[in-house]
């Protein structure tokens, strides 16, 4: 048995040639140059007659442009990363996360374990890496093996890895416990977590895909949303269901941050992907790496709390968004500036900033004047009363339902809203109240309007919440005092 080694300056494949002659292979290389993705066989050169040892043919093509592998294809470069050909010092905070349900074999158990010290080892052993490194394992209740500054050694953390116990915590696969407490506890700086400019959070998820029982998988997917927006960016890693039930569930096109970050415990070389690729885009040569939305030289956020009171929104709702405004405002750590308004067709009520408590909210008038909702006269408001200067610092939360009344008037909103977000570096989150509009115009609200003006963080993710959503306030809290850390106490 021959087998020839195909070199290319951008892949490498491997031919048996099975005894055929030499004139024989070249034709099906070149034959095969289709498969080679985007790239076309420009020429072919044999090294050798055949007499190596084992009969070893050194071939070596020349594409006329590169192919796109799918480590390169569609993955965004985070700030200050780059991506190179061999691995580079990886500056993160990481997180290893084993489903050790009784839904999964032992022998599986063990493989998605050794496979996560193998990545974790393939991480930590390069040159002057940066990285921290914790360990939880789940099923029906979770145990956290050790925090993210719990070690710094590589051999400790590998043997601390490879011994985790790998029996299971009960029946049940409880993912979105787990996923909620990435974002509420795992990735905070009480449990070793670090300044998301320098050091970003990711998370590696070893799971069959199947939360039991089956009526927590909306949890599990808003969880998911939920570590994302907290700017934990989730790869995925499907360990085989005992009973092959993994495959029929929608979870491992769900929970990955992007599709191209899901692996395959069985497949060996998942192991050097996921290791190239964090230390290729989680890379330390950049001292501003992290970045996020604020300005450093600004110090704390100037976020701004607009009310949707028009008649399209239930009263009841308004009254829930000042409480979820006020909320934020008690569970902030961080001493940012804050004001708020209301608004239909024009300014309602407004409250000036403050620095102080959350009552200052009880002053704001929630009542409704009009019928028609100018979410674009909303952001205009906001800009000439409070946000006086382009920094990256000002945050606008709207409250609403995304219907501009007239509806013609959506492109000024767009275009107010990417002057704000774009042109003047600000941040725009949108928390979705209840329309009691009919269903298209509902939709329509939050496709064509609440979804095309929120901001993005630096993982893509439209910076959406439901008013309803019970985590609404920790994740917003979270990524306020995440991005804009710079204040302590007071404001200037």
């Amino acid at each position: 048995m021959k087998f020839i080694n195909v070199l290319l300056s951008y892949i490498t494949i491997k031919v048996c040639a099975a005894g055929k002659l030499e004139g024989d292979i070249l034709d099906t290389l070149r034959n095969a140059k289709a498969n080679i993705d985007k790239g076309n066989v420009k020429s072919v050169n044999v090294q050798g007659d055949g007499a190596l040892a084992g009969g070893l043919y050194g071939i070596s093509l020349t594409t006329t442009k590169p192919p796109t592998t799918s480590m390169q294809s569609d993955l965004p470069f985070l700030p200050g990363g780059r991506r190179d050909d061999q691995p580079s010092p990886a500056c993160l905070d990481l997180m290893i996360v084993i489903d050790v349900s009784c839904s999964i074999k032992e022998e599986d158990r063990i493989k998605a374990r050794d496979f996560a010290a193998d990545v974790v080892k393939g991480i930590l052993t390069t040159a002057t890496v940066d990285t921290r490194v914790g360990l939880v394992r789940y099923s029906q209740t979770i145990e956290l093996v050790f925090r993210l500054d719990d070690h710094g050694e590589t051999d400790v953390i590998d043997n601390a890895i490879r011994t985790m116990n790998t029996s299971d915590l009960g029946c049940k696969t409880n993912t979105h416990l787990v996923l909620k407490e990435l974002y509420s506890k795992y990735f905070t700086d009480k449990f070793g977590d670090r300044s998301n400019e320098a050091y970003p959070n990711a998370a590696i998820l070893f799971t069959d895909g199947r939360t039991i029982s089956q009526r927590f998988a909306p949890e599990t997917k808003r969880q998911a949303k939920n570590a994302e927006v907290s700017d934990i960016e989730i790869h995925v890693v499907d360990v085989p269901h005992r009973q092959g039930l993994g495959d029929l569930a929608d979870e491992f096109d769900e929970l990955p941050t992007r599709p191209e970050l899901l692996y395959d415990v069985k497949k060996q070389e998942d192991i050097d992907n996921i290791v190239d690729d964090l230390t290729s885009r989680y890379n330390c040569g950049d001292p501003d790496f992290g970045g996020g939305g604020d300005d450093p030289s600004s110090g704390c956020a100037n976020v701004i709390f607009a009310i949707d009171v028009s008649c399209s929104i239930d009263r009841s709702n308004v009254t829930e968004a000042i409480s979820i405004a006020k909320d934020i405002i008690d569970t902030s750590k961080v001493g940012h500036q804050f004001g708020a308004f209301t608004y239909d067709n024009n300014t309602v009520g407004s409250v000036p900033y403050f620095t102080d408590t959350s009552a200052q909210l009880n002053n704001l008038d929630p009542a409704s004047r009009a019928c028609k909702t100018r979410t674009n006269r909303a952001i205009t408001y906001a800009g000439k009363n409070y946000f006086n200067n382009n920094s990256s610092s000002n945050v606008l939360i709207i409250f609403g339902d995304g219907n501009e009344s007239p509806w013609r008037e959506n492109k000024l909103a767009i275009e107010k809203a990417n002057a704000f977000t774009r042109n003047n570096k600000g941040t725009l989150i949108w928390v979705i109240l209840t329309s009691n509009r009919d269903e298209a115009t509902r939709t329509r609200g939050i496709e064509e309007q609440i979804k095309v003006t929120a901001s993005v963080n630096r993982l893509g993710t439209r910076l959406v919440f439901e008013y309803n959503d019970a985590d609404v306030i920790t994740v917003i809290v979270n990524y306020l005092d995440t991005h804009f850390p710079r204040c302590v106490g007071t404001v200037a």
